[in-house]
């Protein structure tokens, strides 16, 4: 047992063993292909629509208009005050691990506050405190994951802010850079099984 035997026609029937020894080597062999090739490719991908998402939401703030709304931005950014700015973010995550954290260009500046006691923040420190907690939920495979982590955020996206704006912003956010990373996916030789 375990030896290549002739058959009919002399093709060459193989044993169990040597199929199941086979089958181990392909998928270890599968695995590490995953790892070293797929995985930071992907990464790379993500990263540039992480970029694009981040370059998306700094690019809302322009000229305030009207200018009796504060921290305006524009009429698609779901702006109330400037804080949903000020902590928000994009993170990537490879099995648990954060690949990369790019934070909005707002979130790295300390901000003046209204809070009892506090006189500024860095909204990027709220992020890498929600971007860590969240590592557990992320813990198998590749993750892209838009973080706003002020307590308002959800409700925003819901509702809108008190002006009316940003309804289903993240949602639209989501659903168009999805639509990138599968485009993104199509288009990149490394991945030509997918397609098939």
């Amino acid at each position: 047992m375990g030896r290549p035997r002739k058959g009919l026609n002399g093709y060459t029937r193989i044993s169990g063993d040597f199929i199941e020894r086979n089958k181990t080597v392909l998928v270890v062999g599968c695995r590490k292909h995953i790892e070293k090739v797929a995985k930071p490719e992907l990464v790379k991908i993500l990263t540039r629509i992480a970029e694009t998402m981040v370059d998306m939401i700094d690019g809302a703030f322009g000229p305030i208009n009207p200018p009796s709304v504060p921290f305006a931005g524009n009429s698609d950014f779901p702006v109330w005050f400037g804080q949903l700015h000020d902590a928000t973010g994009v993170a990537i995550y490879n099995d648990g691990a954060v690949a990369r954290f790019l934070p909005t260009k707002k979130a790295l500046d300390s901000q003046p506050q209204s809070i009892p006691g506090v006189s500024h923040i860095i909204g990027s420190q709220w992020l890498d405190v929600a971007i860590k907690e969240a590592s557990g939920q992320c813990s198998e495979g590749l993750w892209i994951v838009l973080f706003s982590s002020v307590p308002y955020a959800a409700k925003i996206n819901a509702s809108g802010s008190k002006w009316g704006r940003g309804v289903a912003y993240f949602d639209r956010m989501s659903d168009k850079e999805l639509a990138d990373i599968l485009f993104d996916l199509e288009m990149n030789p490394i991945f030509e099984l997918v397609k098939k």
